[in-house]
């Protein structure tokens, strides 16, 4: 997890230097149009002065984008904060089992835990295993009762060969008796053993899977954390 909270910091410091650099040069801006202003009030003609609204104007121009900027420095301090407290409540999952829905599964030691749930009884469930080019390698079959159901998957494809460990993508299909598509979901489960962030959202590790913080279902155990 460290490439995405690497990727994360790199973004926000990118975005300050773009601000710190905005301010740079709206700073050398506003020092040539003084010199400029001075030269011209210093050199004007007494009997047909400078239109003062003018450069009034162009005042109240540099003192808005003087607080665009300002707001902007403001935001990415805001931001950068929520990551930081997104992150260290993040760091709490660690050494703890989280429940999560996912359409990948980590594959360990040859085996696999996968999680899904039945909003009602139906006819039929059966779960697609697929590799990392989208080929299917086995299907599984589930059980149809409502509720919550856990199902281990041994590692191995559709003719009895062991798969090598890695991530997989899944699916689950349910159906009721009239043939209708029944709602089900799909998931993992595992100890957390990394975090990160990814556009701003806490990122979990579990089972070499990379799961949004957002979808935790359920949280178990004790964290590792020290916190």
């Amino acid at each position: 997890m460290v490439d995405a909270t690497s990727s994360t910091t790199a973004a926000a410091q990118t975005a300050t230097q773009n601000t710190a650099k905005a301010a740079v040069d709206l700073s050398q801006n506003y020092q040539t149009f003084l010199q400029l202003l001075t030269t011209q009030l210093k050199n004007q003609d007494p009997l047909n002065p400078m239109d003062s609204s003018q450069f009034t104007s162009q005042l109240v121009q540099f003192s808005s984008v003087e607080q665009q900027i300002q707001a902007n420095t403001n935001l990415e301090t805001l931001i950068n904060a929520q990551a930081s407290n997104a992150t260290a409540s993040a760091v709490n999952y660690i050494g703890r089992t989280v429940a999560a829905t996912s359409d990948s599964v980590g594959l360990q030691n040859s085996t696999a835990a996968i999680n899904y749930a039945l909003d009602n009884d139906v006819a039929a469930t059966s779960i697609t295993i697929s590799d990392a080019s989208g080929h299917p390698v086995r299907t599984l079959t589930g059980e149809t009762g409502q509720g919550a159901h856990t199902i281990t998957w041994d590692g191995k494809d559709a003719n009895g060969n062991q798969l090598k460990d890695g991530t997989y993508k899944m699916a689950i299909t349910a159906t009721n008796s009239d043939q209708s598509a029944a709602n089900a979901e799909i998931g993992i489960s595992g100890v957390v053993t990394g975090v990160g962030l990814v556009n701003d959202e806490p990122q979990l590790a579990i089972g070499g899977v990379t799961v949004p913080m957002s979808k935790v279902l359920s949280v178990t155990g004790t964290s590792t954390s020290g916190s």
